[in-house]
């Protein structure tokens, strides 16, 4: 599974990682084997990810070219 965006309210904010917890115990039931998820740097929950067993795999650089 590929997760690109993820958007939480606000007002919901801090039940986010009992959510991300929650979705890979549903993928997993489902039989998905691997779970990527792309942080972006401005809200990074890398360090949340590492601590759920997650490990940084890749970095991807990007420019405007407008």
């Amino acid at each position: 599974a590929v997760q690109d965006v993820i958007y939480i309210d606000p007002r919901k904010r801090g039940v986010g990682g009992d959510f991300i917890l929650w979705w890979d115990e549903q993928l997993k039931s489902e039989g998905c084997q691997v779970v990527y998820h792309h942080v972006k740097l401005e809200h990074n929950f890398g360090s949340f990810l590492e601590r759920n067993g997650y490990k940084l795999i890749d970095q991807v650089y990007g420019r405007r070219l407008d």
